[in-house]
């Protein structure tokens, strides 16, 4: 059995961005925090480094954007897919497609 990995406090920023269109400095910053501390205190599916991977550019790109719904609103897709890979490692399943495979073609 897969280990239980906690992602619900990344999940539930990344579910408030999508359904308000907003996003705070806070959030961003508790984002690039919990990944932080996933990536040196769990040991995560090798699979899922790609979703971590773009989602530390998704939180280093926002100063770059003329606001963060202009930069919300460009990654919908992205969040929606982030939440549910998200989701998938927090139960201990597996994503097929990798940051790698897919050639980092989202960000």
């Amino acid at each position: 059995m897969k280990k239980f990995v906690d992602t619900e406090k990344m999940t539930d920023i990344l579910e408030e961005q999508l359904k308000t269109g907003d996003g705070t400095a806070l959030q961003f910053a508790t984002l690039s925090t919990e990944i932080k501390r996933l990536r040196f205190t769990t040991d995560i599916d090798p699979n899922f480094t790609g979703t971590f991977d773009e989602l530390e550019t998704y939180i280093s790109t926002v100063s770059q954007a003329s606001s963060a719904q202009e930069h919300i609103k460009l990654n919908d897709l992205n969040l929606k897919r982030w939440i549910d890979e998200l989701h998938l490692l927090m139960h201990g399943k597996a994503v097929t497609i990798d940051f790698n495979q897919r050639k980092g073609r989202e960000i």
